[in-house]
């Protein structure tokens, strides 16, 4: 499938260099009642050097006679059929390894037909290393897609704190890179070093938008206190969504520069750019906050701090050093403010205590309704 029209060899005029058949016309019509097959070892190897050095009208130079034909210090050390393949540069690793097998398989055949002393030909090209060259590549580019959702599923655990929060987050990062790599599909391009190379970087991007609004939707409840997912949905809707507008309005017009480049690699860049954008907004805003609304964890479900006390472990964390109390989630307020009054009647209140009275004769508004911020230096 790597070759045009199933042939390996172009068929243009040039494309195949072999000296042969010109060196055995060359050496009849120079030595007389002879050929190349009846002719002793050393005189076919000094007519060998003779026509190598010669100029002769059967098309090859002499410098071209000169690569083809290897004579070190008068001995014969190599001998070179050079070809042109049909298998484009902008095919496939997969399609291209696929051709090197069939010119690998031609030299074994040559050499299990050939005897003692010429049964070591083999084929070289630098498009053979290339092959390798991009092999790696694309070894290292599964291994990073391989490896990229568990490291970022740790980071987004780190940056939200919240489990659920972060599975939603990991699902919604699948879907775009999956959705990216399918446009390259449809576009029919090849999975090759410029598609590697761009799918690694593809991979950051996509993480950006949904890290960010996964870590506003859990801040609306440990910097506003607020439990209901409408309301997280909303604060980080307002705060964050915007901004990553912004950001993917810039992002995707700097990627439409690259559509110009005449090199291909530009251009692929710029369409898995753009596309990336695209798809990262789409379900970042779409998918996963949707996820957050319908089925997102109320108040501190899912967080590591909540975690750990459901299974015991926050105190003995607390007095490490691990976990911290955090005045302004709702669940920890109740532990650390019994009663918070109004702020209008506070300096009569205050007197009041100071008086003698007790907590119990303190008017209160419930906890909710009180932010964090606007607790009195002199709350009891």
């Amino acid at each position: 499938e790597a070759c045009q029209d199933g042939v390996l060899v172009h068929q243009a005029d040039s494309s195949l260099q072999c000296f042969l058949p010109k060196f055995q016309s060359w050496f009849i019509a120079n030595n007389p009642g002879y050929t190349t097959y009846n002719c002793s070892r050393a005189q076919f190897l000094n007519q060998l050097m003779v026509y190598r050095n010669a100029t002769t009208s059967d098309g090859y130079s002499v410098a071209q006679k000169q690569k083809l034909i290897g004579f070190v210090a008068g001995e014969l050390k190599y001998a070179r059929i050079t070809l042109t393949t049909t298998i484009l540069q902008q095919e496939s690793t997969a399609y291209k390894a696929e051709g090197r097998k069939v010119l690998d398989d031609m030299v074994n055949q040559i050499n299990g037909n050939s005897p003692s002393g010429m049964n070591n030909a083999f084929g070289a090209s630098f498009a053979w290393v290339w092959i390798e060259s991009e092999a790696g590549v694309l070894r290292g580019f599964f291994t990073g897609l391989m490896l990229c959702f568990p490291v970022a599923f740790i980071v987004l655990v780190l940056a939200t704190s919240n489990i659920i929060v972060s599975f939603y987050a990991i699902i919604s990062i699948g879907f775009i890179v999956a959705s990216v790599l399918g446009v390259t599909k449809w576009i029919g391009w090849a999975l090759g070093i410029g598609e590697a190379i761009a799918g690694v970087i593809v991979i950051g991007f996509s993480v950006d938008y949904v890290i960010h609004l996964g870590h506003m939707f859990v801040e609306a409840t440990h910097s506003e206190g607020l439990k209901a997912t409408i309301d997280r949905f909303t604060f980080a809707s307002r705060k964050m969504v915007p901004t990553v507008a912004a950001g993917g309005v810039t992002t995707f017009g700097a990627a439409l520069p690259l559509f110009a480049c005449q090199l291909k690699f530009f251009p692929k860049m710029g369409t898995l750019m753009a596309s990336t954008i695209a798809f990262s907004f789409v379900f970042s805003v779409g998918f996963f906050m949707a996820l957050c609304l319908l089925i997102g964890p109320v108040g501190r479900v899912g967080d590591i701090s909540w975690m750990c006390e459901q299974i015991g472990l926050a105190p003995y964390l607390e007095r490490w050093g691990c976990l911290t109390r955090n005045p302004r989630a709702p669940d920890e307020l109740r532990q650390s403010v019994n009663v918070i009054p109004k702020a209008a009647d506070n300096k009569v209140e205050m007197d009041e205590l100071k008086a003698g009275g007790t907590v119990a004769d303190v008017e209160a508004d419930p906890l909710p309704s009180t932010k964090p911020d606007q607790i009195p230096r002199d709350t009891v």
